[in-house]
Protein backbone atom coordinates (compact mmCIF):
# COMPACT_ATOMS: atom_id res chain seq x y z
CA UNK A 1 0.00 0.00 0.00
CA UNK A 2 2.75 2.44 0.99
CA UNK A 3 5.59 2.16 -1.49
CA UNK A 4 8.87 4.04 -1.55
CA UNK A 5 9.31 6.51 -4.37
CA UNK A 6 12.28 7.95 -6.19
CA UNK A 7 11.64 11.37 -4.62
CA UNK A 8 10.23 12.33 -1.21
CA UNK A 9 6.45 11.81 -1.30
CA UNK A 10 5.67 14.07 1.66
CA UNK A 11 7.56 16.84 3.46
CA UNK A 12 8.26 14.54 6.42
CA UNK A 13 9.72 11.78 4.24
CA UNK A 14 13.19 10.59 5.28
CA UNK A 15 15.94 9.42 2.95
CA UNK A 16 18.43 6.61 3.55
CA UNK A 17 21.42 5.38 1.55
CA UNK A 18 21.20 1.60 1.10
CA UNK A 19 23.40 -0.45 -1.26
CA UNK A 20 24.44 2.75 -3.04
CA UNK A 21 20.81 3.81 -3.63
CA UNK A 22 18.85 6.68 -2.08
CA UNK A 23 15.58 5.35 -0.66
CA UNK A 24 12.80 7.51 0.79
CA UNK A 25 10.06 6.62 3.22
CA UNK A 26 6.34 7.20 2.80
CA UNK A 27 4.37 8.41 5.81
CA UNK A 28 0.89 7.38 6.87
CA UNK A 29 -0.92 10.71 7.48
CA UNK A 30 -3.14 9.08 10.11
CA UNK A 31 -0.64 7.20 12.26
CA UNK A 32 2.55 9.07 11.31
CA UNK A 33 4.36 5.77 10.73
CA UNK A 34 7.09 5.62 8.11
CA UNK A 35 7.20 2.88 5.47
CA UNK A 36 10.26 1.89 3.46
CA UNK A 37 10.34 -0.50 0.52
CA UNK A 38 13.22 -2.96 0.48
CA UNK A 39 15.39 -2.49 -2.59
CA UNK A 40 16.35 -6.16 -2.57
CA UNK A 41 13.02 -8.01 -2.29
CA UNK A 42 10.41 -5.19 -2.79
CA UNK A 43 8.82 -5.88 0.60
CA UNK A 44 7.39 -2.79 2.37
CA UNK A 45 8.77 -2.50 5.90
CA UNK A 46 7.02 -0.59 8.68
CA UNK A 47 9.32 1.77 10.59
CA UNK A 48 8.54 4.04 13.54
CA UNK A 49 7.01 7.51 13.78
CA UNK A 50 10.54 8.94 13.95
CA UNK A 51 11.62 6.99 10.87
CA UNK A 52 14.05 4.77 12.77
CA UNK A 53 15.02 2.09 10.20
CA UNK A 54 15.82 -0.60 12.77
CA UNK A 55 13.08 -2.89 11.42
CA UNK A 56 14.47 -2.39 7.92
CA UNK A 57 17.94 -3.44 9.09
CA UNK A 58 16.60 -6.56 10.78
CA UNK A 59 14.70 -7.43 7.62
CA UNK A 60 17.75 -7.20 5.34
CA UNK A 61 20.02 -9.00 7.78
CA UNK A 62 17.52 -11.81 8.37
CA UNK A 63 16.46 -14.78 6.27
CA UNK A 64 13.13 -13.37 5.11
CA UNK A 65 14.65 -10.88 2.65
CA UNK A 66 16.52 -13.39 0.44
CA UNK A 67 13.62 -15.84 0.74
CA UNK A 68 11.10 -13.26 -0.48
CA UNK A 69 13.44 -12.16 -3.26
CA UNK A 70 13.81 -15.76 -4.43
CA UNK A 71 10.05 -16.34 -4.41
CA UNK A 72 9.58 -13.18 -6.51
CA UNK A 73 12.32 -14.02 -8.95
CA UNK A 74 14.59 -11.20 -7.78
CA UNK A 75 18.34 -11.26 -7.25
CA UNK A 76 20.79 -8.93 -5.55
CA UNK A 77 24.60 -8.94 -5.14
CA UNK A 78 24.15 -8.90 -1.35
CA UNK A 79 22.82 -12.47 -1.49
CA UNK A 80 25.91 -13.76 -3.26
CA UNK A 81 28.35 -12.79 -0.47
CA UNK A 82 31.48 -12.43 -2.66
CA UNK A 83 34.91 -12.68 -1.07
CA UNK A 84 36.40 -9.26 -0.26
CA UNK A 85 40.01 -10.43 -0.68
CA UNK A 86 41.23 -11.82 -3.96
CA UNK A 87 44.79 -13.12 -4.22
CA UNK A 88 45.73 -14.11 -7.81
CA UNK A 89 47.27 -17.52 -8.32
CA UNK A 90 50.66 -18.03 -9.94
CA UNK A 91 49.92 -17.51 -13.63
CA UNK A 92 53.33 -18.72 -14.83
CA UNK A 93 55.05 -21.05 -12.42
CA UNK A 94 58.87 -20.81 -12.51
CA UNK A 95 60.17 -23.94 -14.21
CA UNK A 96 63.10 -24.09 -11.83
CA UNK A 97 60.74 -24.51 -8.91
CA UNK A 98 57.99 -26.82 -10.14
CA UNK A 99 59.00 -28.65 -13.32
CA UNK A 100 61.36 -31.09 -11.69
CA UNK A 101 60.72 -33.88 -9.24
CA UNK A 102 60.02 -33.44 -5.51
CA UNK A 103 63.65 -34.06 -4.57
CA UNK A 104 64.80 -31.10 -6.68
CA UNK A 105 62.25 -28.56 -5.43
CA UNK A 106 63.79 -27.73 -2.05
CA UNK A 107 67.27 -26.75 -3.36
CA UNK A 108 65.66 -24.69 -6.10
CA UNK A 109 63.45 -22.83 -3.65
CA UNK A 110 66.40 -22.16 -1.33
CA UNK A 111 68.47 -20.96 -4.27
CA UNK A 112 65.68 -18.67 -5.46
CA UNK A 113 65.28 -16.99 -2.07
CA UNK A 114 69.05 -16.72 -1.70
CA UNK A 115 69.18 -14.74 -4.96
CA UNK A 116 66.42 -12.47 -3.69
CA UNK A 117 68.34 -11.61 -0.50
CA UNK A 118 71.71 -11.35 -2.21
CA UNK A 119 70.87 -9.28 -5.28
CA UNK A 120 67.41 -7.77 -4.82
CA UNK A 121 66.75 -6.81 -1.19
CA UNK A 122 63.06 -6.28 -0.64
CA UNK A 123 62.24 -2.64 0.12
CA UNK A 124 59.99 -1.90 3.09
CA UNK A 125 56.25 -2.12 2.35
CA UNK A 126 54.60 1.07 1.21
CA UNK A 127 52.53 2.86 3.82
CA UNK A 128 49.15 3.77 2.30
CA UNK A 129 48.00 7.34 2.62
CA UNK A 130 44.69 8.03 4.44
CA UNK A 131 43.02 8.58 1.06
CA UNK A 132 44.30 5.32 -0.40
CA UNK A 133 42.31 2.10 -0.15
CA UNK A 134 44.97 -0.14 -1.76
CA UNK A 135 47.83 -2.02 -0.11
CA UNK A 136 50.54 -2.85 -2.66
CA UNK A 137 53.09 -5.57 -2.05
CA UNK A 138 56.37 -4.59 -3.77
CA UNK A 139 56.86 -6.10 -7.23
CA UNK A 140 59.27 -9.05 -7.28
CA UNK A 141 58.63 -10.13 -10.85
CA UNK A 142 62.37 -10.16 -11.57
CA UNK A 143 62.53 -13.20 -9.31
CA UNK A 144 59.58 -14.92 -10.97
CA UNK A 145 57.35 -14.13 -7.98
CA UNK A 146 54.15 -12.32 -8.99
CA UNK A 147 53.07 -9.02 -7.46
CA UNK A 148 49.94 -9.13 -5.30
CA UNK A 149 47.57 -6.19 -4.86
CA UNK A 150 45.11 -6.39 -1.97
CA UNK A 151 42.19 -4.01 -2.35
CA UNK A 152 40.65 -2.93 0.94
CA UNK A 153 36.88 -2.40 0.96
CA UNK A 154 35.62 1.18 1.39
CA UNK A 155 34.97 2.18 4.97
CA UNK A 156 31.94 3.87 6.49
CA UNK A 157 32.63 7.59 6.96
CA UNK A 158 29.98 8.02 9.66
CA UNK A 159 26.89 10.18 9.35
CA UNK A 160 26.87 13.98 9.12
CA UNK A 161 24.44 15.50 11.62
CA UNK A 162 23.57 19.24 11.64
CA UNK A 163 23.92 20.35 15.26
CA UNK A 164 21.01 22.74 15.86
CA UNK A 165 21.46 23.54 19.61
CA UNK A 166 24.36 25.90 18.85
CA UNK A 167 28.12 25.78 18.42
CA UNK A 168 29.53 22.28 18.04
CA UNK A 169 32.29 23.26 20.49
CA UNK A 170 30.20 24.57 23.38
CA UNK A 171 26.76 22.93 23.12
CA UNK A 172 27.66 19.27 22.53
CA UNK A 173 28.11 17.46 25.90
CA UNK A 174 31.22 15.47 24.98
CA UNK A 175 31.87 14.40 28.57
CA UNK A 176 28.77 12.19 28.52
CA UNK A 177 30.65 9.67 26.39
CA UNK A 178 32.97 9.08 29.34
CA UNK A 179 30.09 8.61 31.77
CA UNK A 180 28.04 6.08 29.81
CA UNK A 181 27.56 4.47 26.42
CA UNK A 182 25.31 6.54 24.16
CA UNK A 183 25.38 4.18 21.18
CA UNK A 184 27.52 6.50 19.03
CA UNK A 185 30.68 8.59 19.17
CA UNK A 186 31.77 11.79 17.39
CA UNK A 187 34.53 11.14 14.88
CA UNK A 188 34.88 14.50 13.14
CA UNK A 189 33.52 17.97 12.58
CA UNK A 190 32.54 20.29 9.74
CA UNK A 191 32.92 23.63 11.49
CA UNK A 192 31.79 25.83 8.60
CA UNK A 193 28.47 23.98 8.40
CA UNK A 194 28.22 23.31 12.16
CA UNK A 195 27.95 19.56 11.61
CA UNK A 196 29.22 16.64 13.66
CA UNK A 197 30.31 13.31 12.18
CA UNK A 198 28.95 10.46 14.28
CA UNK A 199 29.70 6.74 14.12
CA UNK A 200 27.48 4.06 15.62
CA UNK A 201 28.91 1.57 18.10
CA UNK A 202 27.47 -1.08 15.75
CA UNK A 203 28.99 0.52 12.64
CA UNK A 204 29.68 -2.02 9.91
CA UNK A 205 33.00 -0.25 9.13
CA UNK A 206 33.58 -2.11 5.84
CA UNK A 207 31.09 -1.34 3.08
CA UNK A 208 30.31 -3.13 -0.16
CA UNK A 209 32.24 -2.11 -3.24
CA UNK A 210 29.30 -0.05 -4.56
CA UNK A 211 28.75 1.90 -1.34
CA UNK A 212 30.09 5.42 -0.86
CA UNK A 213 27.78 6.52 1.96
CA UNK A 214 27.33 5.75 5.68
CA UNK A 215 26.21 2.27 6.66
CA UNK A 216 22.61 1.86 7.72
CA UNK A 217 23.62 1.54 11.40
CA UNK A 218 25.11 5.04 11.32
CA UNK A 219 22.17 6.44 9.36
CA UNK A 220 19.89 5.30 12.20
CA UNK A 221 21.50 7.63 14.75
CA UNK A 222 19.72 10.96 13.95
CA UNK A 223 16.33 9.21 13.85
CA UNK A 224 16.68 7.35 17.15
CA UNK A 225 14.73 8.54 20.20
CA UNK A 226 17.89 8.49 22.32
CA UNK A 227 19.67 10.95 20.02
CA UNK A 228 16.61 13.20 19.69
CA UNK A 229 16.32 13.37 23.50
CA UNK A 230 20.05 14.01 23.66
CA UNK A 231 19.71 16.97 21.30
CA UNK A 232 16.61 18.34 23.06
CA UNK A 233 18.46 18.45 26.39
CA UNK A 234 21.31 20.32 24.71
CA UNK A 235 18.82 22.94 23.52
CA UNK A 236 16.69 23.27 26.65
CA UNK A 237 17.23 21.60 29.98
CA UNK A 238 15.24 21.53 33.22
CA UNK A 239 16.60 23.43 36.18
CA UNK A 240 17.07 20.33 38.36
CA UNK A 241 19.02 18.36 35.72
CA UNK A 242 22.27 16.84 37.10
CA UNK A 243 25.40 18.63 35.99
CA UNK A 244 26.71 15.51 34.24
CA UNK A 245 24.03 15.95 31.58
CA UNK A 246 24.66 19.64 30.90
CA UNK A 247 26.62 21.12 28.03
CA UNK A 248 29.55 23.48 28.52
CA UNK A 249 27.36 26.44 27.60
CA UNK A 250 24.69 25.41 30.10
CA UNK A 251 27.27 24.93 32.85
CA UNK A 252 28.72 28.40 32.19
CA UNK A 253 25.24 29.91 32.32
CA UNK A 254 24.53 28.24 35.68
CA UNK A 255 27.90 29.33 37.11
CA UNK A 256 27.26 32.94 36.07
CA UNK A 257 23.84 32.81 37.69
CA UNK A 258 25.29 31.37 40.92
CA UNK A 259 28.08 33.95 40.89
CA UNK A 260 25.53 36.76 40.63
CA UNK A 261 23.48 35.26 43.46
CA UNK A 262 26.61 35.06 45.61
CA UNK A 263 27.43 38.73 44.98
CA UNK A 264 23.89 39.70 45.93
CA UNK A 265 24.05 37.71 49.19
CA UNK A 266 27.43 39.20 50.08
CA UNK A 267 26.05 42.69 49.59
CA UNK A 268 23.10 41.91 51.87
CA UNK A 269 25.41 40.49 54.54
CA UNK A 270 27.59 43.61 54.49
CA UNK A 271 24.55 45.86 54.86
CA UNK A 272 23.25 43.81 57.78
CA UNK A 273 26.65 43.89 59.41
CA UNK A 274 26.83 47.68 59.12
CA UNK A 275 23.34 48.04 60.57
CA UNK A 276 23.71 45.79 63.61
CA UNK A 277 27.43 45.72 64.36
CA UNK A 278 28.81 49.10 63.30
CA UNK A 279 29.90 51.41 66.17
CA UNK A 280 27.40 54.10 67.15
Amino acid sequence: MYMSSALPAVPDSIGFRVDGLQLYTDVDPTTGLHYLQCNRCSEVITLTVTGNPRNFIRHQEGNSCPRLAKSRGLSHPAFERPSRLHVPAFSTAPSSLFSEGPSARLPAIISSFSRMHAHSPTPPPETPSPQSSHFHVPDTSDNNIPSIIITAPPQCPGVEVPWSPGSIWSTYPYHQHKLRSLGWRPTGFIEDENKILLRSDQCQIDLSESENSPCIECQVIPHSLSFQNFMEKAEDVKENTPWDYLTHEQLVKIMKKMSQQLKTLRTKVRRLYLIYYSPI
